[in-house]
C-alpha cells in the first residue's frame, strides 16, 4: 500500500504545464535530453501534483502516463539516473509497481543496470524488483549486467536468484560477456556454473561467439 499522502495543498497547474511541453517532448529524439523538464516534474510531483487526489491514486495514474516515444517513463528515467529519493518517492508514496515496465518491457531494474547505479540496484531488489524480469526479447537484467560488465551487479543479482543460463533472443549472459570481451562478468558466470555449451538465436556458442566478436581474453576460460 503507497504512504498516505497528506492533503491540504494548493492544487496548481502542473498538468497543463506537462501536457504542453510533452507536445514539443514527444517529437523529440531523446527522453534523456530532457532532464531539466523532468527536474521540474519531479520537484512538482512531490509538493503539488499529489494534490489532485488525496489518496494518491489520481497522482500514480498521471506518472503512469507521462513517457516518451519510445514508451519510458519516470520511474526507468529516476532509476536509470540514480535518483533513489525519487524512486522512494514513486514507490513508497505513489505505489506504483516496482516492476512497471517500458514499452520494450524494461523494468526500472534494467534501466538502472544499464545506467550503473548499483546502489539502484540494490534499492530495487531490497523493494522486491524481479531478478528474472525479461523484456520481449527475453533479455533478463543478468544479460545486461554481464554485457556492460557491472561485475558488482552481477554477483548481486545471482544472490537473489537471477537465472544463469537464461535465454532471450541473443542468448545467454554468458553470451553477452563473451560477445562483449567482459572477462571478469564471463568468470563470474562460470563460476556460477553457466553451461558454455547453450547455443544462442544465431546457433553460437559463447566460444563462437567471443571469436567472431574477436573477445579474444574470453576465449581461454572458454576452452578449460
Amino acid at each position: 500500500m503507497p504512504r498516505k499522502i497528506p492533503s491540504g495543498k494548493r492544487k496548481t497547474t502542473l498538468n497543463n504545464l506537462v501536457c504542453g511541453y510533452l507536445n514539443d517532448f514527444y517529437r523529440s529524439s531523446s527522453f534523456y535530453l530532457h532532464l531539466d523538464f523532468w527536474c521540474l516534474i519531479f520537484t512538482f510531483l512531490k509538493l503539488e501534483l499529489v494534490a489532485i487526489c488525496d489518496d494518491g491514486r489520481g497522482s500514480a495514474n498521471t506518472v503512469r502516463s507521462i513517457k516518451d516515444k519510445n514508451g519510458v517513463g519516470v520511474i526507468h528515467y529516476a532509476a536509470a539516473k540514480g535518483k533513489i529519493n525519487v524512486l522512494d518517492y514513486l514507490i513508497e508514496d505513489l505505489g506504483i509497481d516496482v516492476n512497471f515496465k517500458d514499452e520494450k518491457g524494461d523494468s526500472p531494474l534494467m534501466h538502472a543496470i544499464e545506467g550503473g547505479n548499483t546502489n539502484v540496484v540494490e534499492y530495487l531488489l531490497g523493494k522486491g524488483a524481479g531478478p528474472n524480469a525479461s523484456n520481449t526479447k527475453g533479455y533478463t537484467p543478468l544479460h545486461s549486467a554481464a554485457e556492460k560488465g557491472h561485475t558488482e551487479i552481477l554477483a548481486r543479482l545471482l544472490s537473489k536468484g537471477a537465472n544463469v543460463n537464461a535465454l532471450s533472443e541473443t542468448g545467454t549472459p554468458l553470451d553477452m560477456a563473451a560477445n562483449y570481451n567482459q572477462l571478469e562478468a564471463l568468470q563470474i558466470l562460470l563460476e556460477q556454473n553457466a553451461n558454455p555449451n547453450l547455443c544462442s538465436g544465431r546457433s553460437f556458442t559463447p566460444l563462437t561467439g567471443s571469436i567472431v566478436s574477436q573477445s579474444l581474453r574470453c576465449i581461454e576460460p572458454l576452452l578449460e
